[in-house]
């Protein structure tokens, strides 16, 4: 009783802070199945560089599992920089065309993927994103991929969005 409890104010706290707009590298997709920002050396991380290489992964805790399919590149992510008054940056060609829509037709196509832990590169902001002026951004990012999402049904899931700072020197 005391964990279902423990859970659940845990869930409402995690959601709370995600509808707020707080920094966070770190989300829970469902109990124990996260996605989170790593830095080049693998460490988790919440400020970036703009120059700097960006990597993401998806993992378990304890002894758990996952397998999914990736989606081709260009429909794998959901990212936008906003500026200090939330106003999204417009993207390099490069990063228009890695963040299209999802086309249903291709989406189930993917190579499969899994285990406790994957990770990704994601990529350098100043490759994505037009950043003319210095100063600290927002980094919006979410994952989406081919899995199970109920008993037997399979369709795309998507990451709740880590939001972590960018900085421009």
């Amino acid at each position: 009783m005391i964990k279902i409890l423990l859970a659940t104010v845990g869930f409402s706290f995690l959601l709370s802070l995600q509808a707020s707009g707080q920094l966070t590298n770190h989300v829970e997709i469902k109990p124990g199945f996260y996605f989170e920002l790593l830095n080049s050396k693998c460490a988790p991380c919440s400020l970036f560089k703009s120059s700097e290489e960006i990597d993401c992964v998806l993992a378990t805790t304890g002894n758990q599992f996952f397998y999914a399919k990736r989606l081709p590149r260009e429909q794998t992510y959901v990212f936008d920089l906003l500026d200090s008054a939330g106003n999204k940056l417009q993207k390099t060609p490069v990063g228009a065309a890695n963040s299209q829509p999802i086309d249903n037709s291709k989406a189930h196509r993917g190579h499969g993927f899994g285990g406790k832990y994957v990770a990704m590169v994601l990529f350098k902001p100043d490759d994505f994103f037009v950043i003319t002026n210095a100063g600290v951004y927002t980094l919006q990012v979410q994952m989406r991929f081919w899995s199970e999402i109920t008993n037997k049904q399979y369709g795309v899931v998507t990451t709740p969005p880590v939001r972590v700072q960018v900085v421009r020197q």
